[in-house]
């Protein structure tokens, strides 16, 4: 049987290029999404505090939200949501529950800030999840 993690090894919230945007280049691929570049460059610093790395990404395949971001460690809980909440310090609050859940960053929903709640797409299970645990 798996032992529950002391940490989540290698957090990174990720931000979707992509999702949201309308511009497209001469071939006909998205440019980035300019609201998904501020969002990114806002929680760089006070995710990299909490010890998590911010990554630029494409397609979460929530095209059509405004902004689309996850969060992902190793041996932990992924998520994903879209739309990005206005207020980006839920965000992080949502990252430090995640950070310090114990079971493999698993976050119950009545945990999770409101507007964070709100964009919920998707969670994916840790490879080192045990259900036995």
């Amino acid at each position: 049987m798996a032992e529950l993690p002391s940490a989540l090894r290698n957090p990174v919230v990720q931000v979707c290029l992509q999702c949201g945007s309308t511009v497209r280049d001469a071939e006909g691929c998205k440019l980035p999404n300019p609201a998904a570049l501020a969002l990114a460059e806002s929680l760089q610093e006070p995710a990299q505090a909490l010890g998590v790395r911010v990554q630029l990404v494409r397609c979460f395949g929530h095209c059509t939200a405004p902004t689309a971001w996850g969060v992902r460690a190793e041996n932990g809980w992924g998520y994903t949501f879209a739309p990005a909440p206005e207020n980006h310090k839920d965000i992080l609050t949502f990252v430090q529950t995640w950070l310090s859940a114990d079971r493999f960053g698993l976050v119950p929903k009545k945990e999770m800030p409101e507007s964070v709640k709100a964009g919920l797409k998707s969670r994916l299970p840790s490879p080192d999840y045990d259900p036995h645990l």
